[in-house]
């Protein structure tokens, strides 16, 4: 199971991320944590 970490945001979406995440393979969540890093980065 996936392990949430404190930081501030909206509950709910926390709890949808990781409804998400046990549905994704690890490659994929690995995938989508790059992507996401990315974007952060470039915006």
């Amino acid at each position: 199971m996936v392990q949430p970490r404190r930081r501030a945001g909206n509950a709910t979406a926390l709890t949808y991320r990781l409804e998400l995440a046990q549905e994704m393979s690890a490659d994929q969540v690995a995938e989508a944590q790059k992507l996401a890093r990315e974007w952060l980065q470039t915006n």
